[in-house]
């Protein structure tokens, strides 16, 4: 017989003559209730130096080494172990608690909250490419580009037919804002308005004027889209004053519905108060209380020939809505209200004086690629729509923290162009309860009141 091969016998049967021990010291520590010491400090040794993240799935998540050597023993343990497959592992709790102590801890838990807050984007639908359509989005993190989709203004794909997994994200509860003042910069004019607005949690309103701090803590920008500081610069859009006097003739205000037919999970098919329709009727009575004189155009766009379309919904809407403007030159503010299309188990709500709320994001159209400025398309109103986004965030979610989704920018139009003062608001999604949005539109009401007043 060869050296090698005898030594490789030899070596097999020290192992199994080793595992046979320790199988033994188990079954011996099973049956008396007693330990052997010297397994015990084993597997602590090896744990301790090599810690093994075990998710709630009971999947390996990662393995983080301190990089000190094993002893033979320990080596011979760690290998028995994976042949056997037997685990060596802490549970993420106990893994948390070993490796982030003190403020690294707190900073995980912090950056595991604003992911949290990006992450209910992922899984959305997603619609084509055309005017009006949205295709994937991208929402960047401090760390990681992450992919994230958001459901077309006009289209509503389904994601689970394209056999991806949709994440079920619920807002947490919101932190009460604070009554501290905003710390921006006094030689700056922002709007006095914006100044005066209390502290807005997990915000340092302190870097609100910064490019890159606003746009990654406020905004998600479509990956057909580009953005520079020129485009979206914080001073100019917090000082842009908003407000606009009442017609003592005209309207006031035009909202209208590009996707009239846009419903609930509970909505009762065919009743319109169970539309997004329906939540304009309510908006249009709270902001007529509040001595604004408001249209409110109920027109359907998203119909052709009795079925549903709405590829070319704006193109279909867009005479329309010049005609209106043309014969009521005193409006001074469009909405296009809406609902966002999600994944079936994403749930978009906070907590509002103690009731579940349909939560909200506004959207801006860009008429920019990802080369720049587009030919085919312009807004010269561009600036004051971003302006008015911005501003509407920043009062609500001041007042209502966790109410706001996220600002989304598109390279698209979808008639912001024809006002200054044009919105797309998104309230809650398909997946809300009638409730729930309905809940949202006093909040609304009340924010656009705090821009325009």
């Amino acid at each position: 017989m060869k050296v090698g091969e005898r030594f490789f016998q030899v070596a097999v049967s020290v192992l199994i003559g080793f595992l046979a021990v320790y199988s033994g010291c188990l079954i011996w520590s099973s049956v008396t209730g007693s330990t052997v010491g010297w397994v015990d400090k084993l597997q602590g040794r090896i744990v301790e130096n090599c810690l093994s993240v075990t998710g709630s799935d009971g999947r390996t998540q990662g393995v983080q080494s301190k990089q000190e050597p094993l002893s033979w023993k320990e080596e011979v343990w760690q290998l028995a172990c994976h042949a056997l497959n037997w685990p060596i592992v802490l549970t993420e709790e106990e893994h948390t608690a070993s490796t982030l102590p003190g403020q690294e801890g707190a900073d995980m838990e912090k950056e595991a909250a604003s992911a949290l807050a990006k992450q209910e984007v992922q899984g959305e639908n997603t619609g084509g490419t055309a005017e009006g359509i949205r295709p994937q989005i991208e929402a960047v993190t401090e760390e990681e580009t992450v992919q994230a989709e958001v459901d077309d203004v006009d289209s509503e794909s389904s994601m689970e037919a394209e056999g991806q997994e949709p994440v079920s994200v619920e807002a947490a509860a919101p932190v009460a804002a604070s009554t501290g003042p905003v710390l921006l910069p006094v030689e700056t004019q922002v709007r006095p308005e914006i100044a005066a607005l209390p502290a807005i949690a997990d915000l340092d309103m302190g870097q609100m004027l910064d490019f890159s701090y606003l746009l990654e803590r406020l905004y998600v920008v479509n990956a057909g889209c580009s953005v520079t500081p020129e485009v979206l610069d914080p001073k100019t859009l917090l000082s842009k004053n908003l407000t606009i006097t009442h017609s003592q003739e005209g309207y006031d205000i035009l909202i209208y519905h590009t996707h009239s037919q846009e419903a609930f999970a509970d909505s009762v098919p065919g009743d319109v108060a169970h539309t997004v329709v329906g939540l304009g009727n309510y908006l249009t009575s709270l902001l007529e209380e509040k001595g604004y004189r408001v249209l409110h155009c109920t027109d359907v766009f998203d119909m052709e020939n009795g079925v549903l379309e709405r590829d070319h919904a704006y193109d279909r809407a867009l005479p329309v809505l010049e005609q209106i403007l043309a014969e009521n030159p005193s409006i001074q503010v469009v909405i296009d209200l809406h609902r966002d299309g999600v994944a079936e188990q994403v749930h978009l709500v906070t907590d509002v004086n103690g009731a579940p709320t349909a939560r909200i994001m506004f959207f801006n159209g860009m008429c920019r690629d990802d080369t720049g400025e587009r030919t085919d398309v312009t807004n010269p109103y561009r600036e004051d729509n971003l302006a008015f986004s911005l501003q509407s965030a920043l009062q609500l979610e001041a007042a209502y923290p966790g109410m706001l989704r996220v600002i989304y920018l598109k390279q698209s139009r979808y008639n912001q162009h024809l006002c200054s003062r044009s919105m797309l608001v998104e309230i809650g999604a398909q997946t809300n309860s009638v409730d729930e949005v309905y809940r949202a539109i006093p909040v609304v009401a009340e924010t656009l009141e705090k821009v325009l007043q």
